[in-house]
């Protein structure tokens, strides 16, 4: 087994640092979707729509929901354009993680998360007839929406993207920056 894993690697290190990055966040995005997929489908298959049952007392519990529209049941009924615009949202991250632009861990981070949790919910759309399962209800002081697990994923990853924003993102690649300093100060 040692010796299957020591191939694998030995492979692994000959690729390039791009191809394997895109790799990995390729998994990370399934795993992401799959995980989300499977708790939305054990929800419907031990749960009636608007069944709840209590999680953690006087915090959270899960409730069956279905809802057509995005958080807060916003554009409900637009699924055409729901769909829509998780495919362009994955579509512009799968351009990021597959280009040179992101170059933080941060920043792969971010868009994992966001791709993965759109691509979790785009499935729902797709195959629940425009319908997403949610079942995260958490009511301490007041009525939040119920949610799921992608819609976690999203979130967290918008937060991690603000942070890459705010402190690690470069406008332009490193070769340029380099460049640009020694035409400036006139040194090869």
């Amino acid at each position: 087994m040692m010796n299957i894993i020591s191939k694998i690697n030995d492979k692994m290190n000959k690729l390039p640092k791009k191809v394997v990055d895109a790799a990995a966040c390729c998994v990370f995005i399934s795993i992401i979707a799959l995980t989300d997929q499977l708790i939305k489908s054990a929800v419907a298959r031990s749960m009636t729509e608007g069944q709840t049952k209590p999680f953690i007392d006087g915090f959270m519990q899960w409730t069956y929901s279905l809802n057509s529209g995005a958080s807060w049941s916003i554009l409900s009924g637009r699924t055409g354009f729901l769909i829509f615009v998780a495919l362009a949202g994955i579509s512009l991250g799968a351009y990021f993680l597959i280009t040179d632009k992101i170059r933080h861990a941060t920043g792969f981070c971010a868009f994992v998360l966001i791709v993965g949790g759109a691509a979790g919910n785009l499935i729902d759309r797709l195959f629940r007839g425009g319908l997403v399962i949610d079942y995260i209800d958490i009511r301490p002081w007041f009525n939040f929406p119920i949610f799921n697990f992608a819609d976690c994923c999203i979130t967290v990853g918008a937060v991690f993207m603000v942070v890459y924003v705010i402190f690690f993102f470069e406008d332009r690649p490193e070769d340029e920056t380099e460049t640009e300093l020694t035409d400036e100060t006139g040194k090869d």
